[in-house]
């Protein structure tokens, strides 16, 4: 890994360039002088309890059926009729 010192060789050398990298590109955190005002823009909150829940399977055969069977939906660059053949007729597979 190229620096402006030379060259980092070791993981700790590495991780010390990453982390100054990091440092000056993201910045450090600071106290807001003011704050925003969200019932004034008409903001209301949102109960998002819901979004801890876990999946159920059910809820992901469904996903997958639903899937088009010609496009990827990640980057792992399987399609949808992979995960619809391994699914198969029956529900009890492991995906």
């Amino acid at each position: 890994m190229h620096t402006e010192d030379g060259i980092a060789t070791t993981q700790q050398d590495k991780i010390k360039v990453a982390m100054d990298y990091f440092s000056k590109a993201v910045g450090t955190s600071m106290v807001r002088s003011r704050r925003i005002n969200w019932s004034a823009l008409g903001y209301s909150a949102f109960n998002l309890d819901d979004l801890n829940v876990p999946f159920t399977i059910q809820e992901l055969y469904q996903i997958i059926k639903s899937l088009p069977s010609e496009k990827a939906p990640g980057p792992d660059d399987f399609i949808g009729v992979f995960y619809k053949k391994m699914l198969g007729d029956n529900q009890t597979c492991s995906i």
